[in-house]
């Protein structure tokens, strides 16, 4: 899912090989006692986000006759990369320091990369998710609205996966209309939490930056507003009280910011073609 937001580096290549997976799906199930008017697509997590995904390409029409979503939805903010440039670069400045001045071009990037050894690239990947994310979920949440190495909306070519925004697609009902199982649990970000420390902190930090808890979408820009709706959201799962000293209402909040809050719309647009 690298992608330097241009041509060179175009993104979505996960996305592409499911595509061509699924292709060869309905082209071979037959061989092995399969029906392919009968393909059902399931996700879990971010594999419901693929699964999504594939529903909003036209070039799947007629490959599959339902799709389930467990536990993820397309429509999360976690599930598209909102600056992969700043990323392809930030990730190549921690193989060669010379990416951090972004002097380079997008060509040079690539060609750096493919000189890499996979070895070392997989290395590098991890370092940055753990550095990146998985140490500061809160700030990456507010920060980057989405994920570091995800999907992308790429400009226009025969090659694109996705060039129009998910959410205006699923509204506009521009997407293969099919049967959708769509469903989430309770708690759903506990696995993220298992340390009661990072979640305490985790906790303190949204305490003291309340315009994190507010979604993109929201649109809110003016920072006072942006303070005041945070407290607002907050209030709802705490009483008026810190998350600090509501761990579980933090929990219930980054499950529902994250999952099920995406999910119901992405059932609310689908119930439209519901029989």
């Amino acid at each position: 899912f690298l992608s330097t937001g241009d041509h060179v580096i175009s993104g979505n290549n996960g996305l592409k090989d499911s595509l061509l997976a699924l292709e060869w799906v309905h082209n071979n199930i037959k061989l092995f006692g399969g029906d392919p008017e009968k393909v059902t697509i399931f996700g879990h997590s971010s594999g419901a986000a693929s699964v999504a995904y594939l529903q909003l390409n036209p070039k799947a029409e007629g490959w599959f006759k339902g799709v389930i979503c467990q536990s993820g939805t397309h429509l999360g903010s976690w599930a598209l990369q909102r600056e992969p440039r700043k990323t392809a670069f930030a990730f190549a400045s921690l193989l060669n320091e010379t990416f951090q001045t972004n002097n380079h071009t997008t060509e040079e990037l690539l060609k750096y990369l493919l000189s890499v050894p996979p070895e070392d690239l997989d290395r590098a990947s991890n370092a940055f998710y753990f550095d990146h994310i998985f140490n500061d979920i809160a700030e990456h949440a507010s920060n980057m609205q989405g994920s570091y190495f995800g999907p992308v909306i790429e400009l226009k070519s025969e090659e694109a996966f996705l060039t129009e925004k998910m959410y205006e697609l699923v509204r506009d009902s521009k997407y293969v209309k099919v049967p959708l199982m769509i469903g989430f649990t309770s708690e759903e970000c506990i696995e993220y939490y298992a340390d009661a420390n990072r979640t305490k902190r985790d906790m303190e930090d949204y305490d003291a930056h309340l315009e994190w808890l507010v979604p993109v979408n929201m649109e809110i820009t003016d920072e006072a507003n942006l303070t005041r709706m945070g407290r607002l959201i907050r209030d709802m799962y705490t009483n008026g009280e810190p998350f600090s000293e509501h761990l579980d209402g933090g929990l219930r909040f980054c499950s529902d910011n994250l999952l099920n809050r995406p999910m119901m719309k992405h059932a609310e647009f689908n119930s439209k073609f519901a029989k």
